[in-house]
């Protein structure tokens, strides 16, 4: 083993720290379920979807996104794809048949659930529309 000589690299990373806020959205940076709950109850859908998604949102407040006569499909959907215990029970009542398609595909839906909605004709032509 002879010493050598190499060249610098020519990349570089960032600077540690946290992302620019362009790169994340602002209800996800919500650090307590109170500041959050603005993002939940904004006039803007995808302030809702991204509330979705904030680690720190409590279960009432999920159930609130999961309400449909308060919420459009879009934020009832972006819920029933989170991965907390108890959202599919909620999600597969649901009157849209693609948010209770998600629901069908949740780790934790139980087994008389699951064959209620394999049973649905309008679940099974969601399913096959999202590729499942």
């Amino acid at each position: 083993f002879a010493p050598g000589t190499h060249a610098e690299p020519g990349v570089s990373l960032p600077a540690a720290g946290p992302l620019a806020s362009a790169d994340v959205p602002e209800a996800w940076t919500a650090t307590d379920s109170a500041s959050l709950a603005a993002y939940i109850r904004s006039e803007q859908v995808w302030d809702r979807v991204d509330a979705s998604a904030n680690p720190v949102i409590t279960d009432e407040q999920l159930e609130e996104l999961l309400d449909p006569e308060r919420q459009p499909v879009v934020v009832r959907w972006a819920v029933s794809r989170l991965p907390y215990a108890g959202i599919a029970e909620v999600a597969a009542r649901d009157p849209h048949p693609v948010v209770r398609a998600e629901a069908r595909r949740a780790w934790d839906i139980s087994h008389d659930l699951a064959q209620e909605l394999d049973a649905d004709p309008a679940v099974q032509r969601a399913l096959a529309a999202m590729g499942a």
